[in-house]
């Protein structure tokens, strides 16, 4: 069953027609590139995977458990590292953690209680199914960058920020080459 499933997608702006019949499918496992030249419709097509945007004809169908995580062209984080940017999609496990910790701390603290325990417990499936005990070597194994290499880069609000970010770019492009990782699937 595909993560992703889109069927005879047509999207327009009045007499401009961004795509028209566009049709693919992403499986588990899949690396997908989207490149197009600017205006070709990319963001909105985004947009209308997640939701956010209207589409004219056309069929868009999710897996079961499927959830998209995206992230802004432009980050607006100040003070933060891009690992934290990223990893905030995940909000929800982080949330969960945290809960846990506090159950943790309050069990120590009191000693056995079954209704915590039990919430300790459900609240404990929902984070492993839901990908808690993942979704940090995931975001790593996202931006292809080692674990010592990413925690101290803030993302700057200073004047070279645009080409001291894609210089990490190419430099991370590289070092994804460089690991073999899979290669892309093109969406015709």
């Amino acid at each position: 069953m595909p993560l992703l499933a889109v069927n005879n997608l047509k999207k327009s702006f009045v007499t401009r027609v961004l795509f028209d019949g566009l049709s693919f499918e992403i499986e588990p496992g899949d690396h997908v590139g989207l490149i197009g030249v600017n205006g070709c419709g990319k963001s909105t097509l985004f947009s209308v995977i997640e939701g956010r945007e209207a589409y004219d004809e056309g069929m868009i169908a999710f897996g079961h458990d499927t959830r998209i995580g995206t992230m802004a062209q432009t980050v607006m984080a100040k003070d933060a590292t891009l690992y934290d940017y990223v990893e905030s999609v995940f909000s929800e496990l982080i949330d969960m953690e945290k809960e846990l910790d506090g159950i943790n701390d309050e069990l120590l603290k009191n000693g056995p209680d079954d209704k915590l325990i039990d919430r300790q417990h459900r609240l404990r499936e929902r984070y492993e199914d839901a990908g808690g005990m993942t979704f940090r070597a995931r975001t790593r194994s996202t931006l292809c960058l080692r674990r010592a290499s990413f925690r101290n880069r803030i993302l700057s609000t200073a004047f070279p920020r645009d080409r001291v970010f894609s210089r990490r770019i190419r430099a991370n492009s590289r070092v994804c080459r460089a690991r073999n990782r899979a290669p892309t699937k093109p969406i015709e």
